[in-house]
């Protein structure tokens, strides 16, 4: 790995946004949805439909900075950045600006040294091929499709632990994810 840029989703990477997900849910329909798979996107979608899908994720994203703290992030990301990589954030947002995931850095102590961004998962394709990133991590196995051809290595965190079939590298930790990494620089 010649750049060592490595690129990492927001949430459900670096921040855990599922508690305030169930939260926020359970606030806007008074409807209990356990921790695990049923959180992600894709099920709220078919539980609740587009509409109130939108103000749901309208809702719980304004709480960006009440998100806690992957455990183990910061020393993997400390680790990396003495290791010499670039660490990036390409996260998709519906109301919060890069602004205030830098501020969520900074108050967590997290060695990041660059934060994008966008209004649509999908769009994190062409930061990707701006910034070139050489490893992607990502909750979302979509986004990872959406990289194919852009980022040679991508590595689905599985947040919720599924243990569901997957086409990429699967890490269900920063520890996990740190072993990935230097078997990639061999």
């Amino acid at each position: 790995m010649a750049r060592k840029i490595l690129a990492f989703d927001f949430g459900g990477v670096i921040a855990d946004y599922s508690s305030l997900l169930q939260a926020t849910i359970k606030e806007l329909f008074t409807v209990e949805i356990p921790l695990g798979p049923d959180l992600l996107t894709l099920a709220i979608l078919e539980k609740f439909g587009r509409k109130k899908s939108s103000r749901i994720y309208h809702h719980f994203s304004g709480k960006v900075m009440e998100y806690p703290l992957i455990e183990g992030a910061r020393e993997a990301l400390a680790e990396l950045k003495e290791r010499g990589y670039r660490n990036v954030i390409i996260s998709a947002q519906t109301i919060v600006g890069p602004e205030v995931l830098v501020e969520y850095c900074r108050i967590h102590r997290l060695l990041i040294d660059g934060v994008h961004v966008v209004k649509r998962s999908e769009d994190k394709k062409g930061v990707c091929e701006q910034v070139r990133p050489d490893v992607f991590v990502d909750d979302n196995e979509f986004v990872l499709d959406y990289l194919e051809g852009v980022v040679q290595s991508r590595i689905f965190y599985d947040l919720f632990r599924t243990g569901a079939p997957t086409d990429y590298l699967r890490v269900q930790s920063w520890e996990e994810l740190l072993v990935i990494i230097k078997n990639l620089e061999t």
